[in-house]
């Protein structure tokens, strides 16, 4: 018997209250969920691997519109934070990097940053790769939990998929170039930090793990190298910034006895509604929130404290 796990990334739902605010991308994520509504196999789980908001790491608020939007929905979620919920690569500039205090933000909303589950006979993980290489408390506490995963086993699992939202590897699973920041700064800004990818890529290709998926680089990418089936999930909001090409869509996973077969599901229809703001890591001193529409004295003084 099959069962079907769908998998969504780089949603962007923001929020009008923000300096910036792309109501499409909203609208698209939208539109994609009434597609899946229409399918005559529905979803047993439905996985976001992160950037669920557009600002969510430095606005709560959008991480707790985002799970009330998530919960009218009768579908079963299991969410991971992105950069845009959580923070971002340790090394990256100090108001977007991830935190101690982003990571309990998102944790109070939705209960944790990582999960496991089954979806028929494959189990399902997901957590949040930003932590892994960044040195934080919580970094030794996660490779203690994946490492506890990987060891174990149980008969009901034949199949397993794990999600994250980074780039897992550019070129090789194992590769040895190091990429900077200087040399390359959009791939640096994607991808996992190396020596991490080694343990994390070890851990993969030594635990029968069918698939590693993630998102982030809104691309889509479907590809087994070593052994390691990797697949990265496009965004549903917007075209990536890498230089290719990809439709806006999410993944379909179909889940049986004799494997994982893979489809990516494109958007039929796109949203042209315009917002406001601009894009990129903008320092907390620079956001203009006058744009921000029908603010509420309570969100007036959320975003006072976290911009202090």
């Amino acid at each position: 018997m099959s069962v079907r796990l769908i998998q969504f990334s780089d949603i962007h739902v923001g929020s009008p209250y923000s300096f910036r605010y792309q109501p499409a991308w909203s609208e698209n994520f939208f539109n994609a969920m009434e597609q899946v509504k229409e399918f005559d196999v529905q979803p047993e789980v439905i996985v976001i691997t992160g950037d669920l908001t557009r600002d969510g790491e430095t606005h709560p608020f959008e991480l707790r519109q985002i799970k009330e939007i998530l919960e009218k929905y009768p579908y079963q979620f299991y969410c991971i934070p992105g950069n845009h919920d959580s923070g971002g690569r340790y090394d990256i500039s100090s108001h977007a990097r991830v935190s101690s205090t982003k990571i309990e933000r998102f944790r109070k909303v939705f209960g944790d940053d990582k999960f496991q589950a089954s979806v028929g006979n494959c189990r399902i993980i997901g957590f949040n790769s930003f932590i892994l290489g960044s040195g934080l408390p919580e970094e030794p506490e996660l490779w203690a939990w994946l490492e506890e995963k990987a060891k174990e086993k149980n008969d009901q699992w034949s199949r397993q998929i794990w999600f994250m939202h980074n780039l897992a590897y550019n070129k090789h699973p194992f590769e040895n170039e190091i990429i900077t920041k200087e040399e390359n700064r959009k791939l640096w800004y994607h991808l996992l930090e190396l020596k991490a990818q080694h343990r994390l890529m070890q851990l993969i290709s030594n635990n029968d793990i069918d698939i590693i998926a993630n998102g982030h680089t809104h691309n889509y990418i479907d590809r087994t190298v070593d052994g390691i089936h990797h697949v990265t999930c496009p965004s549903t909001a917007f075209h990536p910034a890498l230089p290719a090409t990809s439709p806006l869509g999410y993944m379909i996973y179909d889940i049986d006895d004799d494997g994982i077969k893979v489809e990516l599901k494109q958007l039929s229809n796109i949203s042209e509604k315009p917002g406001y703001g601009i894009g990129g890591n903008i320092l907390y001193d620079e956001r203009d929130y006058s744009l921000a529409q029908k603010v509420s004295p309570e969100t007036t003084i959320e975003i006072k404290a976290q911009l202090s």
